[in-house]
């Protein structure tokens, strides 16, 4: 894969994230080969700039960024694809002319054997997308993340298969933690951490020879997380 351009965007009102949490009215940023190389005031990026070798400097490209923000991407580390694409949960909310003041199956800290059963009918549906209707859908539901900020998703449980999302992160330059339905996994009593009982689930097995290949791209991360809901005994 070729390098992408270096790219100056100057002049921006930036909040640089560093160790003095300094917010510049006029600020720029210079990326090379895909990484921040100089975050500051335009004249210490202008300096970083003239620093390049003739052959960068003659690549880059540069936005005018007057009137513009920029700020380091967020992290939404709560994600689930089927958010972006408006796939409710039957049931988990309470209908409009509710007047009962009962909880949806998710409130109240959830009725487990309901989500269970749930999060078991998800297989089926995930099993039933081809690898390219997969990844159509995780590069638009991650797409609609990063348009809005998100650099860094920490998905937990969607109705899609893992390597879509691995391979949908990696494309679109992102770093996403991928995980896996499932609810009956649980902690047994006297064991400190429930992963000791999650690793050993069908579903997350079956997540394993994809979570091995995602590694640090030039684009982007992704890597395997554990489920999403583990419960005591």
């Amino acid at each position: 894969m070729n390098a992408p351009e270096p790219l100056l965007v100057r002049g921006a009102h930036l909040c640089t994230a560093d160790d003095t949490e300094r917010v510049l009215t006029e600020g720029s940023l210079l990326a090379v080969e895909g990484r921040i190389a100089a975050v500051g005031t335009v004249a210490e990026v202008d300096a970083a700039v003239a620093a390049l070798p003739p052959e960068r400097r003659a690549a880059l490209r540069t936005v005018d960024a007057r009137r513009m923000l920029v700020l380091p991407g967020f992290v939404n580390a709560h994600w689930h694809e089927l958010f972006s694409t408006r796939l409710p949960f039957n049931g988990a909310m309470r209908p409009a002319d509710d007047r009962g003041d009962q909880a949806g199956f998710l409130g109240n800290g959830g009725d487990m054997h309901r989500i269970s059963a749930v999060f078991d009918s998800f297989h089926d549906l995930i099993a039933g997308l081809t690898p390219d209707e997969g990844e159509a859908i995780a590069r638009y539901s991650m797409w609609t993340q990063l348009r809005a900020g998100v650099t860094t998703l920490g998905d937990v449980g969607s109705v899609n298969r893992p390597e879509a999302l691995a391979a949908a992160a990696l494309w679109l330059g992102m770093r996403c933690s991928v995980s896996t339905w499932a609810t009956d996994a649980v902690c047994r009593p006297g064991r400190a951490r429930s992963s000791a009982a999650v690793t050993r689930t069908p579903c997350w097995r079956r997540s394993r020879p994809w979570s091995r290949r995602a590694r640090p791209t030039g684009r982007g991360y992704c890597g395997p997380g554990p489920p999403p809901s583990t419960a005591p005994t």
